[in-house]
């Protein structure tokens, strides 16, 4: 078994524990800052790690629900190392409460995504930006990829659209909590009746922003054994994108996470190497 392989199962559990080792394992080269950007309106964390030489080449990580993890630093350092500064989105202002069913919150949390992506892109300095984006976070990096004209490559692990579609069939906890709770105080009957409600009240739908993505290079990774961003979701979107990478894992949507960054990780730099070659005298 290789160290990698015994790292990641001495690692895991503290991974999605929201514990990180990074500081254990840092990345060669690299300084890393927490920052934050803040205007009255709006305030943005993000953990930045410098490559010491003069490099071409960013990153923006986007996270999946429930914040960086182990596994988002752990690409932070990987990349920073291979020759890119990273980006990694921590948090924004988020005007949601967890009281707050109605259907427009997907619409804001979009949104301040997107507001978030613009801001930390107007911090980098270099011809090349890459945008890596896991599970809820690669949904953000989907709409992205037709949304923000400075992104040239993105790379969606385990994402999917619809996104309204993602949002009714997910079996992930808070996704059928919020199910429950909204056909008991909207009296929605049916599974179609509340989709349908979602799609007037959701405009950021990946695959109806546009053609903008064509200027793009993508990547995905696919899961196909996933129920909380159901494979037929990322199929979908797959065949929207016409990705010019696909890693597909027999995987549920755990391991659908975990494999990418344990087998695949050198796969998905490459991706983005390829694509900067493009952009970089």
């Amino acid at each position: 078994m290789s160290k990698k392989n015994i790292f990641v199962i001495a690692s895991l559990i503290l991974a999605f524990a929201g514990t990180s080792c990074a500081s254990l394992f840092g990345a060669r080269g690299c300084t890393v800052n927490e920052k934050s950007l803040t205007d009255p309106n709006f305030s943005l964390e993000y953990s930045q790690y410098i490559n010491s030489s003069s490099t071409k080449k960013s990153l923006i990580i986007m996270p999946p629900t429930g914040g960086v993890n182990f596994i988002d630093k752990r690409y932070a350092n990987e990349f920073c190392s291979a020759g890119y500064h990273v980006y990694v989105i921590k948090s924004w202002t988020n005007p949601n409460k967890s009281s707050d069913i109605g259907l427009e919150r997907h619409q804001r949390d979009h949104e301040r995504a997107q507001a978030s992506i613009s801001k930390v892109i107007a911090e980098i300095q270099t011809p090349f930006i890459g945008l890596l984006g896991t599970s809820l976070g690669g949904m953000y990096a989907a709409v992205a990829a037709n949304y923000q004209d400075k992104i040239n490559a993105v790379f969606l692990i385990v994402a999917g659209a619809p996104v309204t579609e993602v949002i009714v069939k997910s079996d992930q906890d808070v996704m059928q909590e919020l199910l429950k709770r909204r056909k008991e105080k909207f009296g929605y009957k049916t599974d179609d009746e509340y989709l349908q409600a979602l799609e007037k009240a959701f405009f950021l739908e990946p695959m109806k922003l546009g053609e903008k993505y064509k200027t793009k290079d993508i990547g995905m990774v696919i899961a196909t054994q996933d129920e909380k961003v159901p494979t037929k979701n990322q199929k979908a979107l797959a065949d929207f994108f016409k990705p010019k990478k696909v890693i597909t894992y027999e995987s549920s949507h755990l391991w659908g996470i975990v494999k990418p960054w344990l087998f695949s990780s050198d796969e998905i730099i490459e991706f983005f190497d390829e694509s900067s070659k493009k952009h970089i005298p």
